[in-house]
């Protein structure tokens, strides 16, 4: 009988290693994305940030409350701030499939993140191999940026998502689904217009590179579908000006110019947040020293796709150059820069089996910088706060949420249904709503925000925060008493009571 129970058990045992050498890649992939959306868990029930808070969530429960639609009439412009309306689309079927509240829409953005995630496995192993495909997701992972947003209900990861498919699916020739993929990507954010302007220059050097020119260039049906993005953009534009008068937000027209210097110092900021900040300082001198080697080892093979992907970043660095500056615009640049990096430390690890030691140390480099800290300071130290704060670009952005909830929690400990409130933003806003995950307590029925203050009506709480933007003028400190106080490195929030009737104008 003992004998029989080992060999069942040796049986069993053997094939269990022989699925495992057969599925080890689907596995490994199962098991890195499980561990990731693990490690995510905590932040699906953090409150809405910033610029979360401010437009994208508020846009997707717009259209949860007030019904689906992609049209702009669909979302007041304050909301839509004359953007596609794909995006808030998608997180408004989200709140129906998983709530309206903090944690719904949390859930959703962390699929799309997931769904990026296999993506970039998927494609990598079509074009390269799935070790690569391993690597590249890996690498993604523990960027600070990516991780910080992954769970956050902004558009950069989803706009990725659709741009990385239309072009694998355009290079593969399947080019319907790429109409598709690059439609959808530039309905969710307007720098997806870089995709057909990006296949039609990589088409160019790929004729230029190949040693062999047979391929002819033949006015096809697929060149008319490279521009179906474009005319669907025009399109909403002109439904845009019919419904609001306007083809862009008017205040998004102030911030597009284009000026020689402009572009150079944000091309230098892009440049520097892609190859030396957030610990990728390591990154690139491992990078630089692998090229060497591959080089001298002549392991260098032509690969079309990868044509495609260096003109992705160039391409996302340049436009991005064009607008206003923020570090998380350039994340969808972090996909192919990430997909290249696997190749590379694939292709030198086969010869040179040593180079694989350079992986847990940029790991450990970029996993440093998640919370904030540097290793690679690109400005001199700054005095102002509003200068230190990251924003959504790493984790720190919880300290933010921290210091935030400490100050909502003591406010609504003290407010009584009579009591008034105006703060500045974000906190005017956090305490509108209770599905932003701040307080249980219902505005106009447990307390009142106020927020416009003049000679008619009076304040019982007065809250700031620095970061935040004002847009009325703050009382004198010496009408206002400070009840309660968080002083921290990147954030300061303030409660006041009035000593005296408060005057606060527009």
């Amino acid at each position: 009988m003992v004998a029989i129970w080992v060999q069942f058990i040796n049986l069993l045992f053997d094939c269990m290693v022989n699925y495992f050498k057969k599925y080890h890649i689907q596995l490994s992939i199962a098991v890195i994305l499980l561990l990731f959306v693990i490690v995510k868990l905590p932040a699906i029930s953090l409150p809405y940030f910033w610029d979360e808070l401010g437009v994208y969530a508020r846009a997707g429960l717009y259209l949860h409350d007030n019904g689906l639609g992609l049209l702009p009439k669909n979302l007041p412009p304050e909301l839509s701030r004359g953007h596609p309306l794909l995006f808030s689309f998608i997180h408004g079927i989200g709140y129906f499939i998983f709530g309206d509240s903090n944690i719904g829409g949390h859930i959703t953005a962390l699929i799309i993140s997931v769904t990026l995630l296999w993506s970039v496995f998927y494609i990598s192993k079509y074009h390269y191999n799935a070790y690569s495909g391993l690597l590249a997701v890996m690498l993604l992972i523990v960027q600070p940026v990516f991780f910080a947003q992954a769970a956050l209900i902004l558009p950069e990861i989803c706009v990725a998502l659709f741009m990385i498919w239309a072009i694998h699916l355009w290079t593969v020739q399947q080019y319907w689904g790429y109409a598709i993929m690059a439609t959808a990507a530039i309905l969710v954010k307007e720098s997806a217009v870089i995709i057909p302007t990006v296949i039609i220059a990589a088409e160019i050097l790929d004729y230029l590179f190949k040693k062999s020119k047979q391929r002819k260039f033949v006015l096809q049906f697929s060149t008319f579908l490279l521009f179906v993005p474009y005319l669907v953009y025009i399109l909403f534009l002109v439904i845009q000006k019919a419904q609001n008068g306007w083809y862009l937000f008017p205040l998004h027209e102030d911030q597009i110019s284009i000026t020689g210097k402009k572009m150079t110092d944000f091309a230098e900021m892009f440049f520097s947040f892609l190859l030396l900040e957030q610990g990728r300082i390591v990154l690139t001198i491992i990078t630089l020293l692998l090229l060497v080697l591959f080089k001298r080892a002549k392991l260098y093979q032509y690969n079309r796709f990868s044509i495609f992907l260096w003109m992705f970043i160039l391409g996302g660095i340049l436009f991005s150059s064009l607008n206003f500056f923020m570090n998380r615009y350039l994340l969808f640049a972090f996909i192919p820069i990430m997909m290249l990096l696997s190749v590379l430390f694939v292709s030198t690890a086969k010869h040179l089996r040593f180079s694989l030691l350079f992986i847990p140390i940029v790991f450990a480099a970029c996993l440093y910088t998640l919370y904030g800290k540097q290793i690679y300071v690109a400005d001199e130290p700054r005095k102002e706060i509003q200068d230190r704060f990251n924003y959504d670009e790493n984790m720190s952005y919880t300290y933010f949420l921290d210091a935030q909830q400490q100050t909502i929690d003591f406010l609504m400990a003290n407010v009584v249904k009579t009591d008034s409130i105006f703060g500045n933003f974000p906190t005017n806003i956090a305490l509108a709503e209770t599905r932003f995950g701040f307080t249980d307590k219902v505005e106009s029925k447990d307390f009142h925000v106020k927020t416009v203050v003049n000679s008619d009506v009076s304040i019982n709480y007065l809250v700031t925060s620095n970061p935040g933007s004002i847009n009325n003028s703050l009382p004198s400190i010496d009408s206002v008493k400070s009840i309660f106080t968080i002083n921290a490195a990147t954030v300061v929030f303030n409660i006041y009571v009035p000593l005296k009737p408060i005057v606060i104008l527009n």
